[in-house]
């Protein structure tokens, strides 16, 4: 049993350090309403050099930090740009930017996270740790979209 556990650790890790790359700019700035890009319908963007973001464990020696560098959309569906910084034994061995769509119903719940190019839930594929960070990533950052679109109306 320890056997495939391990195995199975070890696979993740390849699969999840070998993701491909997306490199682009980096946007920095609180929070704010963008004129040109309101719509009618209160699509917002923010550009944000948000401060928040995540740590998770990839395995022996591994993490994945994740920064908000910039969220774009409305309460129901916002497209977020980490960028993403992969280290092993405490020393930075990559960094790369990932997007991901977050996905809310009305209460705010979240529903699902797709990554940028993929079409299943990200959550499903993913260990529990990575799995319980994301959600509370997602309620951190539903409210603070909320509170920052309470204050531009």
């Amino acid at each position: 049993m320890t056997f495939h556990f391990l195995a199975l650790s070890i696979f993740m890790f390849f699969v999840s350090c070998n993701q491909p790359r997306k490199h682009k700019g980096i946007v920095s700035g609180k929070i704010t309403e963008n004129k040109a890009d309101k719509i009618a319908d209160k699509d917002f963007v923010f550009k944000a050099d948000y401060k928040d973001g995540m740590v998770i464990s990839c395995g022996s020696g591994c993490a994945m930090q994740y920064n908000v560098k910039q969220i774009e959309g409305n309460e129901s569906k916002m497209k977020v740009e980490f960028s993403v910084q992969m280290f092993e034994d405490e020393k930075e061995t990559d960094h790369y930017f990932e997007d991901y769509f977050f996905f809310y119903n009305k209460e705010n719940k979240l529903l699902k996270i797709i990554r940028n190019g993929e079409t299943e839930s990200f959550l499903e594929t993913q260990m529990p740790n990575s799995q319980r960070e994301f959600k509370n990533f997602a309620q951190r950052l539903i409210t603070e979209v909320n509170k920052q679109t309470k204050k531009l109306q």
